[in-house]
């Protein structure tokens, strides 16, 4: 696995305050290179996308013939779905208008190839308070992790079928369930709720679950 989602080129942090890392990945199952603060943000709306399938970043190189030479293009990621596969772009607002040019022709190149193009920018990445809530979250998401956990938590989470979240936390810990079990729930989409809402203690949450 990890030779098939390797990087095709390799992600260093020369420049000038360059910051580079590892996503912990749940949706792949394993960590997830990035080259800027955007990308690193960007995988927490991955993580919890439901028609998200699997991503990987630097996927792939694109060779775009421009004014008589070939151009290489790598992606930042590819975003496999449930009905396409998607080439991202991550760039900072400010600079997508001078690069609209060029976004036109990796899209068109995309096609080509049978994938569908998109830019995404820290306009569409760092809003608030949701940004904020899936980091949040993220931070539990591995305590209801298999059917063994889901099964032992099913009671409390299908108990309230509608309710505030400290309703929620407090039938947790009436049951001897940790509460992280709730905020987990809130992440892997078994409570829903408002993201545009910061989560507080009488944040509405609703079972997405049966009682079965």
């Amino acid at each position: 696995m990890s030779e098939r989602t390797n990087p095709v080129r390799v992600i260093h942090n020369r420049g000038i305050h360059r910051v580079i890392g590892r996503f912990p990945s749940l949706k792949n199952a394993e960590s997830v290179p990035w080259e800027s603060q955007l990308e690193r943000d960007y995988c927490f709306y991955l993580e919890v996308d439901p028609e998200v399938v699997s991503y990987r970043s630097q996927p792939l190189q694109i060779q775009l013939a421009s004014h008589g030479a070939i151009l290489r293009y790598t992606p930042d990621f590819l975003v496999e779905r449930k009905e396409l596969s998607e080439l991202v772009e991550i760039k900072p607002s400010a600079r997508v208008g001078e690069l609209k040019h060029r976004f036109s022709s990796i899209a068109i190149a995309c096609r080509e190839l049978g994938f569908t193009f998109r830019v995404v920018t820290d306009t569409d990445i760092r809003v608030s308070p949701v940004l904020e809530n899936l980091k949040l979250l993220f931070r539990y998401a591995r305590t209801l992790e298999g059917e063994e956990s889901l099964n032992s938590a099913r009671a409390v989470l299908t108990g309230i079928q509608e309710g505030r979240l400290e309703d929620y936390l407090k039938a947790a810990e009436t049951e001897g369930i940790p509460r992280g079990v709730i905020f987990s729930a809130m992440h892997h989409g078994l409570l829903l709720f408002d993201l545009r809402i910061p989560i507080a203690p009488d944040t509405i949450l609703k079972c997405a679950l049966n009682g079965q």
